[in-house]
């Protein structure tokens, strides 16, 4: 599907689905069934990303859902949507095998980390360094 249309199931508009400014459903978030947002990434150059409104960074116990926008339609495309009539919103199922994906906004979230923790050894290692130093020159 491309960038703005809207997805269908047989027989029936996703009309109960809020779409984001990209076209895409808003699906309740699969790890804990809060509201899922459409953002943009400013370290990225606008790239569109999909997220749970719970998840915030550095706060503990925060939801982690995160997808950029291919795999987030990936997502939404191979979910089963099933409507309840006594609830208004609509419930979303992720499709079998989902689970068994690499989420890309955990790799690029532990990318970042691994990255820090290199630059602190490697500032440690400087520190050492120093220290030797300014005891040799005793």
């Amino acid at each position: 599907m491309s960038q703005g249309s809207s997805f269908r199931s047989p027989g029936r508009q996703l009309s109960r689905f809020l779409l984001g400014p990209s076209g895409l459903s808003l699906v309740k978030c699969p790890r804990c069934g809060n509201a899922v947002v459409e953002c943009k990434s400013w370290r990225q150059g606008g790239r569109v990303f999909f997220k749970c409104e719970k998840n915030e960074q550095y706060v503990p116990d925060a939801c982690t859902f995160f997808k950029w926008y291919d795999s987030y339609q990936r997502m939404v495309e191979g979910m089963e949507l099933d409507f309840n009539e006594e609830v208004a919103t609509p419930v979303a199922i992720a499709a079998a095998g989902e689970a068994d994906r690499v989420d890309e906004g955990k790799m690029d979230k532990l990318t970042k980390w691994m990255q820090l923790l290199v630059l602190i050894n490697i500032g440690q290692g400087i520190l050492v360094l120093m220290g030797v130093f300014v005891l040799l020159m005793k």
